[in-house]
């Protein structure tokens, strides 16, 4: 994990480790309970970026993860 670019998760202890390293992180979180804020200190938008579908929901859905891993890889670049 230290030599990654950005780290793909959910909202995990893997997801508390990668912002400790300074990483990006693209989180996709299917449990319902842990879309609470007070699950992202750092915001959803960010550093750590919360996957969301069209409906403006966190979402799996492979097209928007793979869209959002994108976004996250451009933005270390």
């Amino acid at each position: 994990m230290t030599n990654a670019q950005i780290v793909l998760g959910c909202c995990s202890a893997l997801h508390v480790l990668a912002v400790a390293l300074g990483k990006r992180c693209v989180s996709m979180e299917p449990a319902e309970a842990r879309w609470n804020p007070i699950f992202y200190p750092l915001g959803t938008t960010g550093r750590v970026k919360l996957v969301m579908g069209s409906d403006n929901r966190p979402t799996f859905d492979a097209r928007a993860v793979r869209q959002a891993v994108e976004e996250a890889l451009r933005a270390t670049q």
